[in-house]
């Protein structure tokens, strides 16, 4: 996902960046965060800013990209299952 976070200050914020398990570390990743990276650039944006998971090993990718960490967020996901009132992920049976 591409979104724009600021329109004075053109930034881009790169999200949900994913390559399926079977074709990791094939350097598509690399291809295609390069290529994101480079065209944002080429349409005049001045930042481009990528969110990640923490332990996500394609960090160092980024990285290498790079990248620079310059803060930490923490996400906060709530399950609701109506009929029970409980909180829990929707693939857990809580019968």
């Amino acid at each position: 996902m591409i979104k724009r976070e600021g329109v004075s200050d053109r930034i881009i914020v790169l999200e949900h960046v994913v390559v399926r398990p079977d074709l990791q570390g094939r350097g598509y990743g690399r291809a295609f965060v390069s290529f994101l990276v480079n065209e944002m650039i080429r349409r005049g944006e001045k930042m481009v800013k990528l969110g990640v998971v923490k332990g996500n090993p394609a960090k160092k990718l980024y990285e290498r990209l790079g990248f620079k960490e310059k803060s930490l967020y923490h996400w906060v996901t709530k399950y609701y299952k109506p009929d029970t009132r409980l909180s829990r992920p929707p693939h857990e049976d809580i019968s």
